[in-house]
């Protein structure tokens, strides 16, 4: 017999919870889970208008409300197609589809606001993934590669969201991703780095000089000497010791 971890609810709009008689499913899913000491959850869509009340996790599609701190507090997953539609569309071309520099910053947004960001794909019907949606993915493989220690197993920190940056910490780092390049400086007044802190960018080798006043916050200097790093094309991230 087939034990899920998850269950996807979806489709529930036309109709309240009782007519779906949710509560009871979910109740038997929980139910038989424990009895196997099974670890397992289920979303939000209960039925129509209980989106967002219910579930382990909130499902959010395409857009989300960045004031709704019950969606951001919760645990929550941001779903969308990296084309116009979720599945396969043979009338979709690369301007249809999300960009490299869109896919990641919501990758990056949506783990510094404690949620997933789950990407649709649609494969054909031979199971191939056309190129037009290989192309941001890919991208992203490239940015992970040498930033994904601002991502993988991180936390959120206090602070989501300052401007153009994204936090996620881990120990006592904190990890700020700035979406655009800032040039010279890089200012930051939600982060005060231990004294004695080292602070660098993902991607670049050595130690960046910065300052910090109570006024001004922090200040990152980035060399002019210094090229932009290419291999952290789309955003960058700083790692800086906070305890």
């Amino acid at each position: 017999m087939y034990h899920p971890d998850f269950f996807y609810f979806d489709g529930e709009w036309d109709h309240p919870e009782p007519f779906w008689k949710m509560k009871e499913v979910v109740a038997y899913y929980y139910n038989e889970a424990a009895k196997r000491n099974q670890e397992v959850f289920v979303n939000d869509r209960f039925g129509s208008e209980d989106r967002g009340k219910h579930g382990d996790l909130y499902n959010v599609e395409y857009s989300y409300n960045e004031a709704s701190l019950g969606i951001l507090t919760h645990k929550w997953s941001f779903w969308q197609g990296i084309a116009k539609t979720f599945g396969y569309n043979q009338d979709t071309d690369m301007e249809d589809c999300l960009s490299p520099k869109e896919f990641i910053d919501k990758t990056i947004d949506g783990v510094a606001r404690n949620g997933n960001f789950d990407i649709n794909v649609g494969p054909t019907a031979a199971g191939l993934i056309p190129e037009y949606e290989q192309y941001p993915l890919l991208k992203l493989g490239e940015w992970l590669k040498v930033n994904g220690e601002a991502i993988y197993g991180t936390r959120p920190w206090k602070i989501q969201v300052e401007g153009d940056a994204r936090f996620t910490s881990k120990d006592d780092f904190v990890y700020a991703t700035f979406l655009k390049w800032a040039g010279d400086e890089f200012k930051l007044k939600s982060v005060k780095p231990v004294e004695g802190s080292k602070i660098t960018m993902l991607g670049v080798p050595g130690n960046l000089d910065w300052t910090w006043n109570e006024e001004n916050g922090l200040t990152i200097n980035y060399p002019r000497q210094k090229a932009r790093p290419t291999s952290c094309s789309y955003a960058w991230a700083f790692k800086i010791k906070v305890k």
